[in-house]
């Protein structure tokens, strides 16, 4: 894969992780939800709808940095490089351990207020884990994942790239939506 390919690559996974991060952050994307409340989850996983928005932020300025290194700004390429390297090494593990409240959408935040205040409905919430996408959320997960199979395959992108999509198609099938009747409910 040439430089110019990675790039290409980066900055498409950088603008993915950041529509879906508004998406999460505007409230359209609520199929993450039951991993939120599961505490039997890594809190990585627990508040990975939430990280999108500052990965998309800090994947596009370090490839705008490296963009700019390339084209002969190094010291300010060299700078937001080594910022967004930072970014990832320090911040994001806080925000994943800890997600700041500006980072939630507005209706995740006001059910944590209630959930607070009212011990019954953390404890439902904490129970009622929903381990499959809603109908919109899945359909929208395939079409991303069907994307970056195309763009894979279009710009000859490495292998492990194919690699992780099958994972990550596997991990969509698991949480698929299914009927009240083949659910058991």
């Amino acid at each position: 894969m040439s430089n110019q390919e990675l790039a290409l690559f980066a900055a498409a996974l950088g603008t993915a992780a950041l529509t879906a991060g508004v998406l999460v952050r505007t409230g359209r994307l609520r199929g993450w939800l039951w991993t939120y409340w599961d505490t039997s989850m890594p809190s990585a996983q627990r508040a990975g709808a939430l990280l999108l928005l500052p990965a998309g932020v800090i994947i596009l300025v370090g490839v705008l940095g490296a963009a700019m290194e390339a084209t002969g700004l190094s010291p300010l390429g060299i700078a937001l490089t080594f910022a967004a390297l930072l970014a990832f090494i320090v911040v994001m593990p806080v925000v994943m351990s800890r997600p700041p409240s500006w980072l939630k959408p507005r209706w995740l935040r006001d059910l944590e207020a209630r959930a607070t205040a009212d011990p019954a409905l953390r404890s439902r919430l904490s129970e009622s884990r929903r381990h499959e996408f809603a109908r919109r959320d899945y359909r929208l997960a395939w079409t991303l994942l069907l994307s970056a199979l195309v763009a894979s395959i279009v710009l000859s992108w490495p292998p492990v790239v194919l690699i992780g999509i099958g994972v990550a198609s596997a991990a969509l099938y698991a949480r698929r939506p299914r009927s009240p009747e083949t659910r058991g409910d």
